[in-house]
């Protein structure tokens, strides 16, 4: 079993002891030797008294030299008090911290849909609407007509005789495929007399003929092998 250490102050103190009694050696022990040679008659006055106030004044010089325990105590203290006055967070500090607020994301806007235009129904027919495209149905469906013909043969004074408007409105809304019309119209010509694929196309697109476009022509012609 190993011994504990001493502590670090014993040493200290023992010198300070042997310090102290030296001095009151110096100071009340030693200047009475003086004093009794010189009542002896061994020493005079003068002597004896310088040699008493000499040993008082070393004394005091040891007294002073002594070390001070309580200057010690407080230079030991100082390091201490100065690691003590660090501040410390506190629980009270970390909930401040951990109770900060977050701030609240600003919340986007929804675009507003854009509201789609509804379309606009058709008027309903006239009455004079309605005739001009039964008679347009007829025409179609006695003959290959195309729809500049039509128009004319539903607004003509020796056709239908309706107004140009109602006759248009009519060709615009009757049940027919132009195309289909100008082979009917072709094959027609075919059966009157034999044609040529150019007199063939040129009597279809003729404005004193059946009045079809260029490409229904000529879709027509190769239709019937021209």
């Amino acid at each position: 079993m190993t011994t504990p250490p001493l502590p670090a102050e014993s040493k200290p103190e023992l010198s300070k002891t042997l310090i102290v009694v030296f001095a009151l050696l110096l100071c009340c022990g030693l200047p009475i030797l003086p004093l009794y040679l010189w009542r002896k008659k061994r020493l005079s006055a003068g002597v004896g008294i310088g040699l008493a106030v000499a040993w008082v004044a070393l004394g005091g010089i040891a007294l002073a030299l002594a070390p001070d325990d309580k200057k010690a105590g407080d230079s030991a203290d100082k390091p201490a008090a100065t690691t003590s006055a660090t501040p410390t967070k506190t629980a009270t500090d970390v909930a401040a911290v951990s109770e900060t607020p977050t701030p609240t994301p600003t919340p986007t806007p929804t675009p507003t849909p854009t509201p789609t235009p509804t379309k606009k129904a058709a008027p309903e027919p006239t009455k004079a609407q309605e005739n001009a495209l039964r008679a347009a149905q007829q025409y179609i469906d006695m003959m290959g007509m195309s729809k500049k013909g039509l128009i004319q043969q539903l607004s003509s004074s020796a056709g239908s005789g309706f107004s140009r408007a109602d006759s248009t409105w009519a060709a615009d809304h009757v049940d027919a495929d132009w195309k289909a019309e100008a082979v009917e119209a072709a094959e027609q010509y075919m059966d009157m007399m034999p044609m040529s694929r150019s007199g063939l196309i040129e009597q279809l697109t003729s404005s004193a003929g059946s009045g079809f476009t260029r490409a229904e022509a000529e879709y027509a012609a190769k239709k019937v092998g021209l």
